[in-house]
């Protein structure tokens, strides 16, 4: 695992990356890549900043049910008995 960046790899490694991307387009890339590293370490060492606080929507108060109105939403429904003749 060691040898895994050898001079002579690394090299390889350049050529293949040149003859992918092309040489114009291989400054774009490292400046783009220094770019993503630094914003991503920015990200990590930044704290969260909290949310912000919104307030809960608000009803307009129902008035409180009257005793009868209570009562029959308790109630059961009458239903009719059925023939089962």
């Amino acid at each position: 695992m060691g040898d895994l960046f050898a001079p002579a790899h690394l090299v390889v490694i350049f050529i293949i990356v040149l003859f992918i991307f092309g040489p114009g387009k291989l400054p774009n890339i490292g400046k783009d890549l220094g770019k993503s590293i630094r914003e991503f370490k920015k990200a990590v060492s930044e704290p969260e900043a909290p949310a912000p606080v919104t307030a809960p929507a608000r009803r307009e108060a129902e008035p409180a049910p009257t005793p009868e109105e209570l009562r029959a939403r308790n109630a059961a429904p009458s239903v009719p008995p059925q023939d089962l003749g």
